[in-house]
């Protein structure tokens, strides 16, 4: 069976910096089963120096949650590329913010149902001196700093298996958690959950910790020269293999940040 995978460099201003940005989204095998659309997304973005990523995951359970998380992305990057340089933690809260009015403009318009574009969302921005990460739902980010890695953001609590918060629920804002201001990150990783189970490990004490063996190769290739778009077509082999497909049958969605 063939997985559908979409690898995406991002927009950037050209030789606006050194920084490589690659990114990758997978169809699952349980949405090709059921004929389902890929419901994850990314956008990443460059602008003088600075930078934002988006990746949000649509919940099965609405009926057009793969636009809603297309929209999200869409409009979260947009919005915290403009303030990434000047403060990072604004840029990605404004980011969520935007993402937030963008699906109801577009429930509003299209006379679909905001549950409808049930999505969750993570949110990264930054500049020379530090990053920020927004966060709602569930999917993870971490970040390298000194060759030691940092859960930035874990999956968000949830009282049931395959419950989590989305982007359109009504309190959505008292919700989303911030990560602001780090600075000395080399790199980070975003992704949905679809790669939890690879790129997130519990050591012996249950503290959750992000995956050496999983993460080292990847930003190491994506450190090697190779280029943008070679390193996103890897990339997307790699979340369409037989290999993350034992870990979960859910679409997958995974961007590396090289700082």
């Amino acid at each position: 069976m063939t997985v559908a995978a979409t690898a995406i460099a991002p927009d950037a201003d050209p030789g606006c910096s050194t920084r490589t940005i690659v990114g990758a989204s997978a169809r699952g095998a349980s949405h090709q089963r059921s004929g389902s659309p890929c419901q994850d997304a990314f956008r990443a973005l460059e602008h003088d120096g600075s930078f934002a990523i988006a990746v949000a995951d649509g919940l099965g359970s609405a009926a057009r949650s793969d636009l809603g998380s297309q929209v999200a992305v869409l409009a979260a990057s947009s919005r915290a590329v403009l303030f990434a340089d000047d403060d990072p933690a604004e840029a990605v809260l404004d980011g969520m913010g935007a993402a937030r009015c963008a699906l109801e403009a577009l429930a509003r318009g299209d006379a679909l149902r905001l549950p409808d574009l049930a999505c969750t969302l993570i949110v990264a921005a930054g500049n020379a001196d530090g990053i920020a990460v927004a966060h709602i739902g569930d999917g993870a980010a971490v970040g390298r700093r000194r060759d030691e890695w940092l859960v930035l953001s874990p999956p968000g609590p949830s009282e049931y298996l395959n419950e989590t918060d989305p982007l359109t629920a009504r309190d959505w804002d008292e919700r989303v958690r911030c990560v602001c201001a780090l600075d000395g990150v080399d790199g980070l990783a975003l992704f949905t959950d679809g790669c939890q189970h690879a790129a997130l490990r519990r050591d012996a004490g249950g503290v959750l910790g992000a995956h050496d063996g999983f993460l080292r190769p990847l930003f190491d290739f994506a450190r090697s020269g190779v280029s943008r778009s070679d390193a996103g077509a890897a990339l997307g082999d790699l979340l369409a293999g037989r290999k993350l497909g034992e870990h979960s049958d859910d679409d997958k969605t995974l961007v590396l940040a090289v700082l």
